[in-house]
């Protein structure tokens, strides 16, 4: 066998040496769905030559091998007529449960057996004739092969023959009316074994009852060892390293996992990096090789003229194909085919289309029989008792977006008008439309600019980073393809600094920022990436991208990952010079700062040389030093609309003056803090405060600019003193409270706080009984009230104090419930049912014997799909409360 279908002249190798075991299995050949793929129930993995001739045991049968071009088909039935021979010739008998269809006993039950390759028969129709041509006449001369023919013939009629014919879909009745070679009706002990491509199996002249047994052939079970076979054919030394570069090289070019089971294409993968990578890790080079290795067989004869009219090549690389060149015309009207079924609007027929989709796109049925034979299309028989139907697809999707990029980098409409109305109208698929982006940047770098602004515009947080990773993955393929950096213009408004994205796309990371700067809306920024080293950021370079930026910036996120059982990894940001967030940032709307602790070293070594958080903080808004002592040192644009501090170390005061300042916009902003630490005034050494917790200097200030607005929410988890010390006196529209610990200062401050409009309220344990929630409702205007896990005294406390509420109020109440304490809660919701709590009107109540999923983590954000494994009040029961205080 050649080592590569492309030059067949050059160095072969036995089938021996280059065998890997394929998958195989049996299917029911009445499951055949329409979407072209087997049901799974439906399959027998054969792990031997027993499973799959042992199954049926009656002469005569029909047995198909079914697979895709270049799957192994041909090399599978070679390889079993070699073992037929090895097993009469070898003395040792292997053991009948190997199962790597290498148990030769079971192949001694065919005394004969016949290979015919039915491509060498085009003319003839019966299965001796071409045992004659192709055996006999090779084997004896002239004047002995009547006599062997006829010996042939006594043979199938008496013996249990195998005959074997390869390629069914090559082969054609001269006649029009056979689907499948002729057997004569005398060779009743004969199993034929036929490999084909599905689409053959379509034909209307194939019965079912023609099929005895269908068995799928998907490639090889280890690509890997086949890889190994082949470079050690080429390349000397350590086999071992020589497959992790090849593995390297297939991640570099993007190429598809289930495409490496096929031994066509891994075979040229795997000489294509052999011959010092030629292919440059362009994925849309290895598909233009596919298609020019899958045309070998139409030879050089296209359905016109040479050259057609077009351009050659229409995109760089087409220049290295052979085969492509004479049958451009199919391969652009296949290309149309492909794209217009990818965003077909009937999501069913976008990957399996029918007869009449391709009709709508001029595919005659000369196209459509070039495609099938050459295997860019496969066709598939459809189960149906009224009359026969077949659905068509391309062989693999990966081919099919590779051609709907090629039509998009040839057509202007497509760009222009076609693909911005199926965004509009959401007629697509972004995981489709992702693929066709990295082949489009290696094919036409222009039309893939303009396709990078229509896709930048779509949002979603799982989007913004499969955007990036493909704008990336882009950018490398249009370097594989040699397009000039210069006209690498791919539109990207959110960048993430992250160092998944930025270690291993280091240069078309850095090509595509370096064309945004000025169009930056969402920045985030990991800590991981800001290390000392060649490919790492610095200090300067984020400067730099922020002061381009700061005119459009939006969204800001900066992560600290601190590990403190070394010494400081990021010295950058030690200098605030190097990073402050002033009145420059014209449209930042949300800030969110976190620090991820890896590392608890700091508990057990306090000497360690940590990050003080405080610091770190100061460099994000200027003044908010221990030493502030105003609003007005609190710098924070006017635009901002969310601020979230996650798991830094903050003061009281600091944190009173910057709720204080976003109070003061005209707009709704919110603030969240999780799993802060919150410092009280006398740890930072600040001046006592008087009860409204303010100097008057400051209590002037921020009753002037708050006198009438209240558009703040905030939210915070866990609580601490220094939470309470900074929300005393001020006016909050929303207040919402997780895993509360400290009651008592809760319910003190409850009253200072104005114009509450809502409240939520979670606590994770329950409350001693004997100290029961003491808050006082009448002090604040609250519209509506949510509380989170109450133990039934606390429960009736409440109601109690919803009954003497003087003004009106909506609650919602979910309570974890001790399932010790059940009957208490019957009682409760009976009371309620019967209103024993005047003033309050029942809207809802039921005890849900189920478990209880919350609607919010620890950190007070919704979460349904967050298990009650968090909360330590409750093991399988919650009451919901919905209700109405009437108020007095």
């Amino acid at each position: 066998m050649p080592l590569s279908r492309l030059n067949p002249s050059n160095d072969s190798t036995t089938l021996e040496e280059m065998y890997a075991t394929p998958i195989l299995y049996r299917t029911d050949k009445n499951k055949w769905r329409s979407q072209g793929q087997y049901e799974q129930e439906g399959r027998t993995i054969i792990h031997s030559y027993k499973d799959m001739f042992g199954a049926t045991c009656k002469n005569g049968v029909r047995i198909f091998v079914q697979g895709e071009a270049g799957s192994g088909k041909t090399t599978f039935v070679a390889k079993l007529v070699l073992d037929w021979c090895k097993g009469f010739q070898s003395t040792i008998k292997t053991n009948e449960a190997e199962t790597d269809l290498e148990d030769l006993e079971t192949l001694q039950m065919f005394p004969f057996v016949f290979l015919v390759t039915l491509r060498d028969s085009i003319g003839e129709r019966e299965i001796p004739k071409m045992i004659k041509q192709q055996v006999t006449d090779i084997i004896y001369s002239d004047f002995k092969r009547e006599k062997a023919y006829a010996l042939v013939q006594q043979i199938m009629e008496k013996e249990i023959c195998l005959v074997v014919q390869d390629g069914l879909d090559e082969w054609n009745d001269v006649q029009i009316k056979l689907g499948q070679p002729l057997m004569l009706s005398s060779h009743t002990s004969c199993f034929v074994l036929t490999t084909t491509r599905p689409w053959k199996m379509a034909d209307e002249s194939i019965k079912d009852s023609d099929v005895g047994d269908l068995i799928m052939l998907e490639g090889v079970q280890d690509p890997y060892k086949l890889c190994a076979k082949v470079i050690g054919k080429y390349k000397d030394g350590d086999i071992t390293s020589h497959l992790c570069d090849f593995e390297s090289y297939l991640r570099s070019s993007n190429v598809n996992n289930d495409m490496m089971l096929k031994p066509m294409l891994l075979n040229l993968f795997v000489l294509a990096w052999i011959e010092d990578n030629p292919l440059k890790g362009s994925s849309c080079e290895i598909y233009s090789v596919l298609l020019d290795t899958l045309l070998i067989k139409t030879g050089k004869v296209g359905t016109g003229k040479q050259d057609n009219g077009y351009q050659w090549p229409p995109v760089k690389c087409f220049a290295r194909t052979r085969y492509l060149k004479p049958n451009i015309e199919i391969i652009n009207t296949l290309s149309l085919l492909a794209f217009r079924q990818l965003f077909s609007l009937v999501k069913e027929f976008r990957i399996v289309f029918v007869d009449k989709d391709m009709k709508k796109y001029k595919i005659s049925k000369d196209i459509k029989k070039f495609a099938l034979r050459c295997g860019i299309l496969v066709e598939r028989k459809c189960p149906t008792l009224t009359y026969a139907s077949s659905t068509f697809s391309f062989v693999h999707k990966s081919v099919q977006e590779f051609l709907a990029a090629y039509f998009i980098a040839c057509s202007q409409h497509a760009i222009d008008v076609f693909i911005p109305w199926l965004i509009e109208k959401g007629h697509y698929n972004i995981d489709d439309m992702f693929n066709i982006f990295k082949f489009l940047c290696g094919l036409n770098i222009e039309a893939a600019n303009k396709l990078s602004c229509l896709l930048d515009g779509l949002e979603g947080t799982w989007y913004l980073m499969k955007f990036q990773k493909t704008l990336m993955d882009g950018c490398r393929e249009a370097l594989a393809n040699d397009v000039d950096e210069t006209k690498i213009k791919l539109k990207l408004s959110s960048i993430n600094y992250w160092h998944q994205f930025y270690y291993v796309d280091y240069i078309p990371f850095n090509c595509v920022v370096k064309v945004n700067l000025s169009n930056i809306r969402s920045l985030t920024i990991i800590d991981s990436c800001l290390k000392s080293g060649e490919l790492y950021l610095h200090s300067q370079y984020i400067k730099d991208v922020l002061i381009s930026s700061a005119h459009c910036l939006e969204n800001l996120k900066l992560t600290f990952t601190v590990d403190c059982a070394a010494t400081r990894l990021i010295d950058w940001y030690k200098n605030s010079a190097n990073f402050r967030i002033t009145d420059n940032f014209k449209t930042l709307k949300t800030i969110r700062i976190d620090c991820v602790i890896v590392s608890f070293s700091k508990l057990l070594f306090p000497d360690d040389a940590t990050i003080e958080m405080q610091n770190d903080i100061e460099m994000i808004f200027p003044g908010s030093n221990s030493h502030a002592t105003g609003i007005k040192d609190i710098i924070v644009p006017c635009t901002i609309e969310e601020i979230t501090l996650q798991n830094v170390t903050i003061s009281s005061t600091w944190l009173r003056h910057l709720l204080m300042k976003l109070a003061s916009f005209d707009h709704a902003v919110t603030c969240r803090l999780r799993g802060c630490i919150i410092a009280t005034s006398s740890a930072f050494s600040d001046k006592p405060c008087n009860d409204n917790h303010t100097s008057d200097g400051d209590s002037c200030e921020s009753n002037s600019i708050q006198r009438d607005r209240n558009n703040l929410t905030f939210v915070c988890s866990p609580d601490c003193e220094g939470l309470y010390e900074a929300l005393t006196g001020l006016k909050i529209k929303n207040l919402e409270l997780f895993r509360i610990s400290r009651y008592d200062l809760f319910a003190n401050i409850l009253h200072t706080i104005a114009e509450l409009e809502s409240l939520k309220i979670a606590f994770f344990t329950f409350i001693n009984d004997s100290e029961p929630l003491d808050f006082n409702f009448n002090a604040c205007n609250k519209k509506t009230i949510e509380f989170i896990a109450l133990s039934p005294v606390e429960l009736r406390n409440l109601l109690g104090k919803f009954s003497e509420c003087d003004h009106p109020l909506e609650c919602r109440l979910h309570c974890g419930v001790d399932e010790d304490r059940l009957r208490e809660y019957d009682d409760i919701m009976r009371d309620l049912h019967l209103l024993q709590f005047p003033g309050v009107t029942l809207i809802s109540c039921s005890l849900c014997e189920e478990c209880f999923y919350c609607e919010y983590d620890d950190y007070g954000d919704r979460d349904n799909s967050i298990h009650d494994s968090q909360f330590k009040f409750h093991n399988a029961f919650y009451i919901r409360i919905e209700l109405q205080c009437k108020g007095n």
